[in-house]
């Protein structure tokens, strides 16, 4: 399993060269930044690849590069890519999977709005939710936990005390 995510870092500098100004993450649009894309496998949290760019460059861009490192350092397809809700871009998930690999991203509202949301969480929350298939799963705990694999029955995809269970792909790690 590969984890992606960006993060930024400030300096008081002249706004010439990397250190840009753009979109802070830690409140400031005053101090100009870079921003630092990185790959990790996990869970050991070892580094795999990463990119250091402008701070006025956006997130969504730095997935696909991030990726395609990775799988030239691996040599191999079937791997899982973790990542925030701008990982889910569509050309990006496609991406992916045309790679056949596999992603783990939360939607954004934009891609599943709440009236959909409900109606696919409907019967969890009123407890209708028939078991229909057998198959392996992997659960997607809060952040600083580890997701765990086990084997339980159910239908596609459904949330469960705050746990996100989401069937993993046949042959995915």
């Amino acid at each position: 399993m590969v984890r992606i995510d960006t993060t930024t870092a400030g300096a008081y500098v002249t706004p010439e060269g990397l250190f840009q100004l753009g979109h802070s993450k830690d409140h400031r649009p005053d101090l100009p930044q870079v921003k630092i894309a990185m790959a990790v496998l996990d869970p050991l949290g070892l580094p795999l690849t990463s990119t250091v760019v402008a701070g006025q460059t956006a997130d969504d861009p730095l997935y696909l590069p991030e990726i395609a490192k990775v799988r030239q350092t691996a040599q191999r397809t079937g791997l899982t890519y973790v990542g925030d809700c701008k990982m889910a871009a569509l050309g990006t998930r496609a991406e992916i999977v045309a790679h056949q690999d596999y992603y783990l991203c939360p939607l954004s509202a934009k891609q599943m709005p709440d009236a959909e949301l409900d109606r696919l969480l409907a019967p969890v929350f009123s407890g209708t939710l028939i078991p229909q298939t057998s198959a392996t799963f992997i659960s997607v705990l809060p952040v600083g936990q580890l997701p765990v694999t086990s084997t339980d029955t159910t239908s596609d995809e459904f949330i469960v005390d705050g746990v996100i269970d989401v069937p993993a792909p046949s042959g995915a790690p």
